[in-house]
């Protein structure tokens, strides 16, 4: 008989041969579980049947299970013989109408289950164990059957739900979720008040090939390429989707030529004589129609030049051009993806004092693109992001409302608008068919002010990309174009930059340290985070040591909370699940981390 304190000091051969007991129990379990197929089945069964009863009063500690017992005698003797083999332990049978509980009846198995995998009591409470989600596909496919075989899929857990869709899609399979209102039922004679349910059927084995969910709507692509299709494009009411097969029609050898010749005009002016000896076409004619149709339908702006051979003109790519080949790559890169949409159903907006722990946080950066469970979900396409509160102003209150119920007094506005509404939509109608080309003035301004960006990044976060570019480009061209110039100025130029560095000012202040940051931090991170992620990486690299030795969670911790840089244990626990989800680290074994590239 050796005392608990002596247990880390066995070796692995003597912990196989020994067994574990509290004082006076009389009961024995193992002191080596094997984690595997049967604990994957017995963890399932957990979720679906399981209940977790521990009252320290009583001196009760079970894990409970209730099955069927006539249709579940195959799933009672299978969790019987788990119960056995991983902790030694006989379980006890009891009958209860048309149940059967079984029940595994040691403290040393609740408190090891609830401790390594965090199982928990309750119907809304259950949870798939984090080690599933890191276990191999073999060992999540156990957990799945033995949950299945169990529960069927019904849940009262909404998160349990969302979990299963996230397994399965780790998986590769596309599952669906149906739930179903609180309401009341009558169980074994008795009146059982429910509070609602959701159903994860088991998806069909194999890749999923949804059309609805994979292949977007065609009516939402042919009106930025029907230019381009011309007399072979399909009718734009059409409910039809771009199925791989039916888009490799439309997109046949003579669509590709035509978008290959349009390709041209994206780094310089074309000619329909450039596009003949490009493309190797006799004559020229057809290249000449070719050109003229695309500057007819606005995808190309034409200049007339003055050249050696006279004048003859030039073809510059539009907006609306860079529009429909920026459509048709996306197109294509849907269909070589494994990339599903789905239509939006409801969007709720919710009252802050119905959730009053959830905030809109102004220190989160590149926000507009996020993970919920197993969606991408794209909050929406900005060129610069300007923060409006709505700070309470008396004087500016009343201003407003008084405006406000002027208009519906009277139906009209008591000082008329400097410009007519339906001449301002005119005017706007008007300026959006101006297509203004940058200068040399412009281009070499806003690549100054690109490049400057781009210097500002470091090596910890992402500093400004392509599309901030783009976005300057487009913010120059805008300003050009509402004031009727078919040229980009170097005055619409420094207009764009200092939109961008009023963002910058703006948005990018550090609310926790209440600095202002570089724009690399708006794909990045605030100062604050990036001072506690680099400390946690430098940490976790020094524990490692030379060896590179895994770091066992609770150490990683403790050392953290040393450094004075983190305010609590959830702060430093914070930091750890955000290196985890994004790559930084992973589980080497159950709660021991290593860096990954170590």
């Amino acid at each position: 008989m050796l005392p608990a304190s002596m247990f880390h000091k066995l070796s692995r051969e003597e912990l196989r041969t020994t067994s574990l007991s509290r004082q006076g129990s009389g009961f024995y379990v193992t002191t080596v579980v094997t984690f595997g197929v049967e604990m994957m089945r017995l963890l399932g069964y957990f979720v679906a049947e399981g209940a977790l009863v521990m009252v320290p009063d009583e001196g009760a500690y079970v894990v409970d299970f209730t099955f069927n017992k006539k249709k579940d005698k195959r799933l009672i003797a299978d969790l019987c013989s788990i119960s056995k083999r991983l902790f030694n332990v006989e379980p006890t049978l009891t009958e209860w109408g048309n149940s059967m509980k079984v029940g595994i009846r040691s403290r040393i198995v609740c408190d090891y289950l609830a401790g390594r995998y965090g199982l928990k009591s309750g119907a809304t409470s259950k949870r798939v164990p984090d080690v599933v989600f890191n276990a191999p596909e073999d060992l999540k496919r156990q957990f799945l059957d033995a949950y299945y075989l169990g529960d069927a899929g019904v849940t009262a857990s909404k998160e349990l739900a969302a979990q299963l869709l996230q397994l399965f899609s780790q998986l590769g399979l596309v599952a669906s979720t149906f739930s179903a209102p609180p309401g009341k039922s009558i169980i074994e004679g008795r009146r059982v008040n429910s509070s609602g349910s959701y159903l994860v059927p088991f998806p069909k084995t194999g890749p999923s090939s949804n059309d609805s969910l994979t292949h977007p709507p065609l009516s939402q692509i042919i009106p930025s390429i029907k230019p381009i299709l011309g007399n072979l494009s399909p009718p734009e009411s059409t409910r039809r989707r771009a199925t791989r097969r039916y888009w490799n029609e439309i997109r046949n050898p003579i669509v590709q030529r035509r978008v290959a010749k349009l390709s041209e005009a994206e780094d310089h002016p074309i000619s329909a004589v450039g596009i003949a000896k490009r493309f190797g076409t006799k004559g020229g004619g057809g290249d000449q129609l070719f050109v003229t149709r695309m500057a007819d339908e606005g995808l190309l702006l034409r200049e007339r030049v003055l050249g050696e051979a006279g004048r003859h003109y030039a073809y510059h790519l539009t907006d609306r051009g860079r529009q429909a080949l920026e459509t048709v790559a996306n197109v294509d890169k849907l269909m070589l993806g494994d990339v599903a949409f789905a239509e939006i159903q409801q969007i709720e907006e919710l009252q802050q004092s119905e959730h009053p722990t959830y905030v809109y946080d102004l220190s989160v950066p590149g926000t507009e693109n996020f993970v919920a469970d197993t969606a991408i979900c794209h909050n929406t396409r900005f060129d610069i992001i300007f923060i409006i509160k709505d700070t309470p102003t008396p004087a500016e209150d009343e201003r407003l409302a008084s405006h406000i119920l002027a208009v519906h007094r009277k139906h009209g506005y008591n000082v008329p608008p400097p410009i007519e509404f339906s001449l301002l939509k005119k005017y706007i109608a008007y300026a959006k068919k101006i297509s203004p080309t940058l200068t040399k003035e412009s281009e070499e301004r806003i690549k100054d002010f690109y490049l400057d960006l781009r210097r500002r990044g470091s090596a910890d976060q992402i500093g400004a990309t392509p599309r901030t570019l783009e976005s300057l480009i487009r913010l120059a061209t805008a300003r050009a174009r509402i004031l009727l110039r078919d040229q980009v100025t170097e005055e619409d130029a420094l207009s764009a930059i200092a939109l961008m560095n009023k963002m910058v000012e703006d948005v990018l202040t550090d609310q926790e340290t209440k600095t202002r940051a570089d724009f690399g931090v708006l794909l990045g991170r605030p100062a604050g985070e990036r001072g506690k992620l680099a400390t946690a990486i430098e940490v976790l690299r020094r524990l490692e040591g030379t060896d590179k030795k895994p770091v066992e969670r609770r150490v990683f911790k403790e050392e953290l909370l040393k450094t004075a840089k983190f305010a609590d244990d959830e702060d430093a626990e914070k930091v750890i699940r955000s290196m985890f989800k994004e790559g930084l680290i992973y589980e080497s074994k159950p709660g021991f981390f290593r860096r990954v590239g170590s």
